[in-house]
């Protein structure tokens, strides 16, 4: 199983998620590698609970694409 890291700590990676809406698409740069995504917006709180991967410019990291990394802090402390 991969370890996948938030800005607030630990992050899980899903292949669709409900009760949200996205942001705006910009690149960003990440350990990983540069990245083409979304902000996650719950649709509940309306907080930014993690980001969906539009598109990778690392070969090795396109398995990531159209996927969603979800903070688990974000979702713990903001979405109850």
């Amino acid at each position: 199983m991969k370890q996948f890291q938030g800005r607030s700590g630990k992050a899980y990676l899903f292949a669709s998620v409900v009760n949200v809406c996205l942001g705006d698409p910009e690149d960003r740069i990440f350990n990983s590698g540069e990245y083409n995504v979304r902000d996650v917006i719950c649709l509940s709180c309306l907080s930014v609970i993690g980001w969906r991967y539009e598109k990778s410019y690392e070969d090795t990291q396109t398995y990531k694409e159209g996927k969603y990394i979800v903070e688990k802090a974000r979702i713990n402390k903001l979405c109850k």
